[in-house]
């Protein structure tokens, strides 16, 4: 046996003892539910099609936990107007058992036989599940001086600007620095344990900002972007050269290298493999055959040998 049930404006085929990922049902793990918008129910001989539920059909389950699903990136970047923005969604579901499957009494000969196991499973997830004591415990003991342990230390003149990360604005920073995170690499080595840290002792931080907002991944990016410098050198928009001489660099182009700190053909000309790799993340249109194909470094030496 096997019904169409319509759950949050979705349809599910669901079958008894098997387990469906529905969207995010009110209650904890081990909690009874019972779905009544039952479209289709079908039997071993006899199909029940609903105009438009099926008559006191109902499906009956239980909430075994609740996950998030994959992240879901969203770029989103105006062109020559020095605006980008990366974050991240995880949408959240309810992974349900679902225990019996009929109508009137079927059902609740279901659920007679489902709630002699119910207790038993109730407790079984309670166990599985830490709860938010046990949580807390983990953090109770975790000081600022832990924090660094794990982050890492930096002092106050290798500062970046964290507020070049989303959800990052001049109040966090400032609480940031005062518990001695100051730099990119710091942040990128947050764990959750550390990032419970945050959540606790930063008002306005919760650990669901931190993550939808991929504190992390930005960090990475922007710390990618400073050892980028360290290996092909700084230079200011006073020693600028017309990057749009290399072949396949346009001035949108430009002033996305431009915005990165690259000006001119000698920090080009140093370009590895792992910063051409970094480059074809960060610049949106720019890929790393673009940049071999085109062959951007040797171009770069053969303008700087030109200008000598």
């Amino acid at each position: 046996m096997y019904a169409i049930v319509d759950i949050a404006g979705k349809q599910f085929k669901v079958e008894k003892d098997k387990f469906i990922f529905a969207p995010s049902l009110a209650g904890d793990a081990g909690d009874a539910v019972e779905f009544d918008k039952v479209l289709l129910l079908a039997g071993d001989d006899k199909i029940d099609l609903g105009a438009p539920t099926v008559k006191d059909a109902k499906v009956s389950g239980i909430i075994l936990e609740h996950v998030k699903g994959d992240k879901v990136l969203v770029f989103k970047k105006k062109r020559r107007k020095g605006y980008r923005k990366k974050t991240g969604h995880r949408q959240g579901f309810s992974k349900v058992l679902i225990e019996s499957i009929g109508i009137g009494d079927a059902v609740a000969l279901g659920k007679s036989k489902a709630t002699e196991t119910k207790a038993a499973k109730k407790e079984q997830v309670a166990e599985e599940k830490p709860s938010k004591e046990t949580t807390s415990a983990k953090t109770s003991d975790y000081q600022a001086k832990d924090l660094l342990k794990s982050l890492g230390t930096a002092k106050e003149s290798e500062k970046d600007d964290l507020k070049k990360i989303n959800g990052i604005g001049p109040v966090f920073e400032k609480d940031l620095n005062e518990l001695g995170i100051y730099t990119f690499e710091q942040i990128s080595n947050l764990t959750d344990v550390d990032i419970t840290f945050l959540a606790d002792h930063i008002n306005g931080v919760s650990e669901d900002l931190i993550r939808n907002e991929d504190w992390v991944g930005q960090a990475k990016n922007e710390s990618g972007a400073i050892d980028l410098l360290k290996n092909l050198g700084t230079a200011d928009e006073g020693e600028k050269d017309d990057l749009k001489k290399i072949n396949g660099i346009g001035p949108v182009f430009e002033k996305d290298l431009n915005e990165l700190g690259i000006y001119t053909f000698k920090q080009i000309s140093k370009l590895t493999k792992s910063d051409i790799a970094f480059l074809a993340y960060r610049i949106n249109g720019v890929s790393e055959d673009l940049i071999n194909n085109e062959d951007w470094v040797t171009q770069a030496k053969q303008l700087l040998k030109e200008d000598k």
